[in-house]
């Protein structure tokens, strides 16, 4: 049995020097629409450590659609982040 693979792909994501702002772009690579799908956002310092970590959900993703999502933090954290990861997961 082939496992299917979640048709939503993070295709760029960009870091602000603060840590305190997240950019991305998601694409549904699918024919197919996808209703909805949560994005976690996971913040990690220069040893690896997860710093903070935060989740969206976007709506509606129409077949081969894109859309720009924003993950943002008020308050300093106590180590720098260096690294972020953002995975999407269809519901």
């Amino acid at each position: 049995m082939a496992v299917q693979q979640d048709p939503v792909r993070v295709i760029s994501q960009s870091l602000d020097q603060s840590g305190l702002r997240l950019s991305a772009r998601i694409r549904n690579i699918s024919v197919r629409p996808v209703p909805a799908a949560v994005i976690t956002a996971l913040l990690y310092d220069a040893n690896g450590n997860l710093v903070n970590a935060s989740q969206t959900t976007v709506s509606e993703l129409l077949p081969e659609g894109e859309k720009d999502i924003v993950f943002t933090w008020q308050e300093p954290f106590s180590e720098p982040v260096v690294r972020a990861e953002i995975t999407p997961r269809v519901q």
